[in-house]
């Protein structure tokens, strides 16, 4: 169960609604919804100080300290700035941006077409230079010249500079984007948007697709939309599920974390690399599975049990958020005598502040990794 809040001009209601695993904000002309999670607690309904800080441990963001507005169509925005250094990051790891670019000079080095008409205006009577035009790879080109409007855009207020010197890989990113983009003019921005048009198609260097998008969208401003309509509609929605997961593999950081997002990680159940599966977490003798859901039902404990008994592990178990102190569940299976344990993360929920929720929940992650070490 999530909720939400509808605003416009005549009135303001809270209502419950199911909205599965789906949490974020959208809006329509002068009605806004916030879908939070079922963790809000006492807090106001905007405050999802859960989904928060979730996105602060994922994102390596500390998005609260950031002041910026709460109005839906500033979030929204705020949010394609947030994601820039995820994305920056995963498109470093691929390597800094090449591709064949047409150059012109005008040297003694000749390494390509002379340029006729440009070596006689430039260079009669003879100096001892040539005009002539090449193809060579260069890291200084149009991909990289957009990221670089990007980041001097971004950097242009005090949020977006709090927002590119988040961490040292971000801050790294950044200075090799800007030491590869030489040429770069602010007086291009909009050129360098239209040369654009086409994304990255290259197999190698895929993730610099998904950051030209990005970029396209924060220099224009964009929000995110959807449908036809004249009615647009923006928002930013996250999966709960995907997130806990991604958070608990922060307080986890000793564990394998398949993903099968990314197809990273598969174990096999058959020989011949057949039944893929890929379970959430695993080290040694554990294995466990994260579940973003008030209980686990028999298909959940079907599952744990085949991973239990492909990797041989003595404990499997499940992690779930709780909203108040649940104490670990352990069942002795049958079989080969290995335990089946169920564990709860409590979530605050009198918290007034992001800074009083923030220790409140890390006493809580100390104790559930007390508990767990001890599984």
């Amino acid at each position: 169960m999530s909720e939400y809040e509808s605003e416009n001009s005549t009135q303001n209601r809270i209502m419950h609604i199911s909205t599965g695993n789906i949490i974020g904000f959208i809006g329509s002309e002068n009605t806004n919804i916030s879908i939070c999670s079922r963790f809000t607690g006492n807090s106001e309904l905007r405050k999802d100080f859960f989904l928060h800080y979730m996105l602060q441990k994922v994102l390596s963001l500390n998005i609260f300290n950031l002041n910026h507005s709460f109005s839906t169509e500033d979030q929204v925005f705020d949010f394609l700035l947030l994601l820039f250094p995820t994305f920056l990051k995963e498109a470093i790891t691929q390597g800094m941006y090449k591709e064949y670019v047409s150059m012109q000079r005008n040297d003694a080095n000749i390494r390509g077409t002379i340029d006729i008409s440009r070596h006689i205006n430039c260079n009669i009577p003879f100096n001892g230079r040539v005009v002539y035009k090449s193809r060579e790879i260069c890291y200084d080109n149009n991909v990289t010249q957009l990221i670089r409007h990007c980041i001097e855009y971004i950097s242009s207020s005090d949020f977006g500079k709090a927002i590119l010197s988040i961490d040292k890989e971000t801050i790294e990113g950044v200075n090799q984007i800007k030491a590869a983009t030489s040429s770069y003019s602010k007086n291009n921005r909009s050129a360098v948007i239209r040369s654009n048009s086409r994304f990255i198609n290259h197999p190698f260097y895929n993730k610099y697709r998904d950051l030209q998008k990005l970029c396209i969208r924060i220099l224009e401003h964009q929000n995110l939309k959807y449908g036809e309509s004249n009615h647009k509609i923006s928002g930013i929605m996250f999966d709960a599920s995907w997130l806990w997961e991604e958070y608990l593999a922060t307080l986890l950081p000793s564990f394998e974390h398949p993903q099968n997002r990314k197809s990273s990680g598969i174990i096999y159940l058959a020989k011949n690399n057949s039944l893929q599966r890929y379970p959430d977490f695993y080290k040694g003798g554990i294995v466990l599975d994260a579940k973003y859901k008030y209980k686990i039902d028999r298909n959940d404990e079907h599952q744990i049990i085949s991973y239990m008994y492909r990797l041989k592990s003595k404990i499997g178990g499940f992690i779930l958020p709780s909203e108040s102190e649940t104490l670990k569940k352990s069942f002795s299976l049958l079989g080969y005598g290995n335990d089946m344990q169920i564990h709860f993360l409590e979530i605050p929920q009198n918290a007034q502040t992001f800074s009083d929720f923030s220790k409140q929940i890390r006493k809580n992650e100390d104790k559930f990794i007390d508990e767990l070490n001890q599984a």
